[in-house]
Parts: C-alpha cells; structure tokens; sequence
C-alpha cells in the first residue's frame, strides 16, 4: 500500500533532521536532457549549499487524475524513470501519489508544508513548472518562495531542451 502525502514527508523529515534540503518536484517522464538540467543544477546547490537534494515523483500526471481525458501514454515506466533519476546522483528520490489532499492544496500551503517538514531552503523547477491547486509558476511562484524564505531557482530550457520535450509529448518516443 502506498503511503500518503503527509506520511512520506514525516519519514523524510526524520531523515533530514536539521539539514536543509533542495527539491525538484513532477513526473519526469523521459528523464530527458531538460529534465537532466534540472537535476544537475539541483545537485550543484546541495552541494554548494550543504543541502540535501530531494527529487519527488508523481507516478501519475497529476493533469490526468484531475482530468483523466487528458491522459496519454508514457514514454517510460515508472520504475525506469525512478532509475534514471537516481542515475542523476541525488541524494534522494521519492514517490509522489498525486491525490485529493495534495490536488486542494495551494502552491504557498504545499511549500509550507515542504519547509515545515523537510527544511525546504531551495526549490529548482524549469520555467514552465506549476505548483499548487493554484497553478502559481514564474514569477507567482517566485514570489511565494520569497515570502517563505526559500530559495528559488527557475531553469530556463534551451531551444533544443524544448524540442526535445515537444517530440516526447508529440511521439511518446524516447529519444
């Protein structure tokens, strides 16, 4: 049975303990080179910082829970993607059921909750992440992390990074 939410973030906080960490957060399917960006900056801050690097997972696009007709095939399985992100060398990679509690949440109250439990000093996203019931991004989304004093790191994806994305949303093939 799959823990909650709630449930994975109280183990990890008990891991962590006074050590800040670093987090990226979605679905990565692929594991492509935008995503390998992604988790290369994220690990470069840990280090830089002492953090500990921290990648959760959503096995299901949250999107196609919240509308299931938007749903389309993935590029790799779930446990192949969680392969390739521990291959990038963070510290930790955890599962992510996207559900109800996590859907009503908004971007600021899921930080909170994120720096509450874990110590989040530092979120890393690519410029076209959304957070939250709330879909804050950009510089919404910078903002929130400014109020919470964490630090906010947006990866802005090259003009080959996004042809790469756009194929793998297109083709459903891996490159």
């Amino acid at each position: 049975m799959d823990n909650s939410f709630q449930e994975i973030i109280d183990q990890l906080s008990e891991e962590v303990s006074t050590k800040g960490t670093s987090l990226c957060i979605g679905t990565f399917d692929g594991v492509h080179r935008g995503h390998q960006k992604l988790f290369k900056e994220l690990v470069k801050i840990s280090k830089s910082n002492n953090l500990l690097s921290v990648v959760l997972v959503f096995e299901l696009r949250p999107r196609e829970i919240i509308n299931p007709s938007l749903s389309r095939p993935y590029i790799i399985p779930f446990e192949e993607r969680i392969q390739n992100i521990k291959s990038q060398k963070v510290d930790k990679t955890i599962k992510i059921n996207f559900d109800n509690n996590i859907r009503n949440i908004s971007a600021k109250k899921f930080l909170e909750i994120l720096k509450n439990k874990i110590n989040l000093t530092s979120l890393v996203v690519s410029e076209d992440t959304k957070i939250g019931n709330d879909q804050k991004n950009g510089n919404d989304l910078k903002k929130t992390c400014e109020e919470l004093k964490i630090s906010f790191n947006s990866i802005k994806m090259s003009l080959d990074d996004k042809k790469i994305c756009f194929f793998f949303k297109c083709l459903n093939t891996y490159f």
